[in-house]
């Protein structure tokens, strides 16, 4: 994995302005601190920050190849034959590296690369015959790829930072960008963002760019199609799937580790690592202090060390668990805003980047479990009727406790605002004239899931593990398998009445039964007071202050919630995240009005 970024300008030399190249370069070291890499020309350049993992000595980038040069974040999978393919045409290669691969792919194949290639990845590639710059995205918007259109230049980065040090981007937010943050955040809708003129290129599109403008296309999207297998076939369909896209995604120079939190995604991917590695090295998260003040609730009705222990004794895995002290976690809000560029999920995302570090100091690249819940229906809000048929985004469904702390008048017609980011979403979603309402109503929860609360989590997991150059890799996304969930029938999907119910029936016999029957549990939240203590603390300092935020929130009812913040029943978003979590979600909104110098415009004008 790495950084990339680029500049371009039709109008202008770029190479007069290499200050500012070096400005954004240095905003992406983080994402490859193993080497970095510019390319200048008259109206373009290039830059890449790498983090080596195929290839160490060799692979460059931007790499170079006739007139086309390649900058180029993320990893792909089974690409050997495609290497071979483009050796039966002519093709020699001087590197083991899937770079050299993509890069001659697309000289060969153009656009239509990307029908043949399967990873996460983001890339540009510039023709400097005809000044012509193409980028892409993954199909499920694993990578990211954010660009601005400013002032005659044509601006794109792995990271909204990098726009930003770009002197032609102002940090500048309208009332749409803060009712992203206050209504639907931490998730956004895909293709925007809360600064103004910050956009992103879509899972599954590309684009083509010169002097005439962009144009911005879609290549793969979700289709309905008739699910042709039984019961006992998508069984072991969704068995020899998902073996074969995780070992696909085993493949490293640098080795490979697994996040193991004792649930069941994180056991059938470590399950299938193990069997490649032995020896294999696992990772876990835990709170100071959870084992005194955990409860049990209808989201998280159970701890992960028991299940851990079980699984790693199961697999033989050498297992490290790192505990995090409250006060880390606090702290940790800050940089957690920094690596994301807008407020997260508390201390989930602070918790996410400390263990990343800790993680890093051991290897490179690790496996995680995104994905099975959305594509295989694991959240509670599938299986409660009064939330599933409820026309609004399932996992925000009271937005009261947001705006119970918002200054009077500040945000206008906010329930108008979910809805219509509800009714875009859901418009998009095919259906077949043979589905069920039950089916009809999961395609809808299937989508919804996918371009919002999975989006928020993948955002989460990369700029929460690339702050530290840590590789993670998510097979459950392999579009192969999200594909063949999506036209999944809801009874093979809910087997037994259980969520995820076919990923357990698939994966019985290689787990134990206790991991195989658990019943879900998400990534863990502190449960100890001493948190609540600190960010109610650091709340309180941040609004005495003459700041964006104390003009945003009014201090008195921000005030009451405090008084009752241990009596928060409804998460406010997600599963966990309730009274402790909203205050630690404003501070982080803070960190990012005061570290971007964020301007608030109070009309869209």
């Amino acid at each position: 994995m790495c950084g990339i970024a680029g500049i371009v300008n039709y109008k202008k030399n770029i190479v007069e302005e290499r200050s500012v190249i070096e400005e954004m370069r240095a905003t992406m070291l983080h994402r490859g601190p193993d080497a970095q890499g510019c390319f200048i020309d008259m109206h373009v350049s290039l830059m890449h920050a790498r983090l080596s993992i195929m290839d160490p000595e060799k692979g460059k980038q931007p790499m170079y190849y006739q007139n086309y040069v390649l900058s180029y974040n993320g990893e792909l999978y089974g690409f050997q034959s495609l290497k071979d393919e483009l050796i039966s045409l002519g093709y020699t290669f001087e590197t083991s590296c899937d770079s050299e691969v993509l890069l001659k792919g697309y000289v060969q194949f153009k656009e239509k690369i990307l029908d043949k290639i399967n990873g996460i990845f983001a890339f540009a590639v510039w023709n400097t015959k005809d000044n012509t710059l193409f980028i892409a995205r993954d199909r499920l918007g694993v990578k990211p790829l954010f660009y601005s259109k400013v002032k005659d230049y044509f601006l794109f980065a792995s990271e909204i930072k990098t726009l930003l040090a770009h002197p032609s981007v102002e940090p500048v937010m309208d009332m749409e960008g803060l009712k992203q943050l206050l209504l639907i955040g931490p998730a956004r809708e895909q293709g925007d963002c809360a600064i103004r003129d910050i956009y992103e290129i879509k899972p599954g599109e590309y684009a083509i760019i010169n002097d005439k403008g962009m144009d911005i296309q879609t290549y793969w999207c979700l289709k309905a199609t008739k699910h042709p297998d039984n019961l006992q076939q998508t069984t072991k369909k969704v068995h020899d799937l998902i073996v074969e896209c995780t070992n696909d995604q085993l493949e490293s120079d640098v080795g490979i580790c697994s996040f193991l939190s004792g649930g069941l995604d994180s056991s059938i991917l470590s399950k299938i690592a193990a069997d490649k590695y032995k020896n294999l090295e696992t990772f876990s998260v835990e709170y100071e202090g959870n084992e005194d003040y955990f409860t049990k609730s209808v989201f998280q009705p159970n701890r992960d060390n028991d299940f851990i222990e079980m699984m790693s004794e199961a697999i033989h895995s050498k297992h490290t668990q790192f505990v995090v002290s409250q006060a880390e976690i606090v702290d940790e809000l800050y940089n957690a805003t920094i690596a994301k560029d807008l407020p997260g999920m508390a201390e989930v995302d602070s918790s996410l980047l400390w263990f990343a570090k800790q993680v890093k100091q051991y290897k490179s690249v690790a496996l995680s479990g995104e994905g099975a819940d959305e594509i295989f229906g694991g959240y509670p809000w599938y299986y409660n009727d009064n939330v599933l048929y409820r026309d609004t985004f399932p996992w925000t469904s009271d937005i009261n406790i947001r705006l119970s702390c918002v200054k009077d008048g500040l945000l206008s017609m906010p329930q108008n605002y979910i809805d219509q980011k509800y009714y875009t979403c859901i418009k998009d979603v095919p259906f077949l004239d043979t589905d069920s309402a039950k089916d009809r109503r999961m395609r809808e929860m299937f989508y919804l899931n996918m371009r919002y609360f999975m989006q928020t989590l993948l955002e989460r997991k990369d700029r929460m593990t690339m702050h530290h150059a840590l590789e993670v890799r998510v097979p459950f996304l392999d579009y192969r398998l999200v594909e063949y969930a999506f036209n999944m029938p809801w009874r093979y999907k809910s087997l037994n009445g259980r969520e995820k119910g076919i990923l357990r029936e698939a994966f019985k016999d290689e787990l134990p039964e206790e991991i195989a029957k658990r019943k879900k549990s998400p990534y863990p939240k502190s449960h100890h007071p001493e948190y609540t203590n600190k960010v109610v603390n650091k709340l309180r300092e941040i609004l005495i202050t003459d700041c964006l935020l104390s003009q945003i929130l009014d201090v008195e009812k921000v005030e009451k919630l405090i008084q009752n913040v241990d009596h928060v029943e409804t998460p406010w978003y997600g599963q966990l995240m309730k009274g402790p979590q909203i205050l630690a979600y404003f501070i982080q909104m803070h960190y990012f009005f005061e570290n971007h110098k964020i301007q608030l415009m109070k009309t869209n004008n």
